[in-house]
């Protein structure tokens, strides 16, 4: 979200190394990824169509990696 995009949104995008991000379950994030949040800036990403959904899961397990991530990465 320290973009100049995302600097203006409302509610602010969640830092994704967040504890309180990191608490969600893998299914919650599954599910925010391919469904989006109404009346937000995240848009859903889902198609519909099971077999893209190994992508979302792709990104669920790159969540769970942000923390450990460190400026050499």
């Amino acid at each position: 979200g320290d973009t100049t995009i995302g600097q203006g949104t409302y509610p602010r995008a969640p830092d994704m190394r967040s504890p309180a991000t990191q608490r969600l379950s893998d299914g919650e994030l599954f599910y925010l990824i391919e469904n989006g949040v109404r009346f937000t800036a995240m848009p859903a990403w889902g198609t519909g169509d099971p077999a893209p959904t190994s992508e979302s899961w792709h990104l669920v397990h790159f969540i769970r990696h942000l923390p450990s991530i460190g400026p050499d990465d």
